[in-house]
């Protein structure tokens, strides 16, 4: 289940990401990049806090790349 706003706000980004190339491997600075261009400033902790909780709820799945985490939607 969704609780709250920003977690809203980051699957609206998620998704808007994806619908660009669903191959894509997004990033938490892409979803923090991507709310800046819409004007919603947060910290690169906070987003990654969020879809850490998210990945919790099963929402989001994470998987390691290298050295780096990306995500997808379940």
């Amino acid at each position: 289940m969704i609780n709250g706003k920003l977690e809203l706000e980051i699957l609206n980004s998620f998704w808007n990401l994806n619908e660009i190339n669903e191959d894509y491997d997004i990033s938490i600075q892409d979803v923090v990049d991507d709310l800046s261009s819409l004007g919603i400033e947060r910290a690169y902790t906070t987003i990654k806090t969020v879809m850490d909780r998210l990945t919790g709820k099963s929402i989001l799945v994470r998987y390691k790349v290298g050295k780096k985490f990306f995500y997808k939607a379940t």
